[in-house]
């Protein structure tokens, strides 16, 4: 008996193929580069004797694939019984499975990549924040004088820049704008770009390179080594404990929370009520990073440039391939 498929056979599995691709919501192609990442992670931290992952580190990143999968294939299966509540049910939890998986290892992309031993950039960046007139110390004490003024600041920083993009990930699922959400999504990867870049500008951070006492007390953060300590144990030789949900921002130049406030902004579009608030917490955000990020002013103004050139790839390439409707519908 021949093993060969036949033309039809080919065809069929080739639209079983596409149909399933369709169900990995909300697209194929994010939930490949998010698996890849997940494998050149993994790789790395297998090959590196000196890298130790969390119990479960593994296990978690390819459980959240395995759902995804194991979701479009039902969704594929069992169409008919997908009705207008279910299927945003489904698009939901695909949605939360795939901000899960994308945040974790972004994050553990961007800290693998610091293990290198360039040297430290502080006094080039201070010399670029210096050629914009810009007093970093002077700035971080005005703008933290006022109590009222400081908790805002850092609340939107720490607390609403993530938060800000899994809401609109969600009011675009239950409004089914399937290209927003992925557009959303594209734009979160400008955090790879960051990553590879930052690596090549290793940084102390402005926080431990020119905080003095009185703004460290202001800010009650202790002491400004933790993320210093931890960059260092990274860029030396001995043990490493990876774990995805404890880590702090290595990068510095350039800003991703500058990215992530500037999509923010950028996705509430379309609508003035959703457009206001967007770039009011957009504008708060970016004020707050040199502050409460460490970040230089040269930091912020990199990481806007790559968001709005990633908005133009978006707008002048990639949104033409994608249909409004690309995936199942309820």
């Amino acid at each position: 008996m021949s093993l060969a498929l036949s033309a039809g056979q080919k065809l069929s599995l080739t639209n079983q193929i596409r149909t399933i691709s369709k169900a990995l919501f909300p697209h194929w192609a994010l939930w490949l580069l998010v698996f890849s990442l997940v494998n050149v992670n993994t790789m790395v931290i297998l090959a590196n004797p000196r890298l130790s992952m969390v119990p479960f580190g593994f296990a978690q990143n390819y459980l959240f694939c395995g759902v995804a999968i194991v979701l479009a294939i039902m969704r594929t299966i069992r169409a008919s019984a997908f009705d207008g509540i279910l299927h945003r049910l489904w698009a939901l939890v695909m949605t939360t499975a795939l901000a899960a998986i994308l945040s974790l290892n972004l994050q553990t992309f961007s800290h693998l990549a610091f293990m290198t031993d360039l040297p430290f950039v502080d006094e080039t960046l201070l010399s670029w924040d210096k050629s914009l007139g810009f007093d970093w110390l002077a700035y971080s004490k005005f703008m933290t004088a006022s109590p009222s003024v400081f908790h805002v600041l850092f609340f939107a920083y720490n607390s609403l820049t993530f938060l800000s993009l899994k809401v609109l990930a969600v009011c675009f699922v239950v409004l089914q704008m399937n290209k927003r959400c992925v557009e959303l999504f594209f734009l979160m990867l400008t955090g790879l770009v960051c990553a590879c870049i930052g690596v090549l500008f290793p940084s102390h951070g402005t926080l431990f390179t020119l905080a003095d006492p009185e703004l460290i007390s202001r800010m009650g953060i202790g002491n400004a080594s933790s993320m210093v300590a931890e960059l260092e144990a990274y860029r030396g030789n001995g043990s490493v404990w990876v774990d995805p949900l404890q880590m702090q921002g290595l990068v510095s130049f350039p800003s991703f929370h500058t990215c992530m406030a500037i999509t923010a902004a950028w996705c509430s579009r379309g609508r003035w009520f959703t457009l206001l608030p967007g770039c009011t917490l957009a504008s708060t955000i970016l004020v707050g990073t040199p502050i409460f990020g460490g970040h230089y002013l040269v930091d912020v103004f990199g990481g806007a440039v790559i968001a709005l050139f990633f908005i133009w790839i978006w707008t002048a390439h990639v949104s033409k391939l994608i249909a409004p409707h690309h995936t199942l519908q309820a």
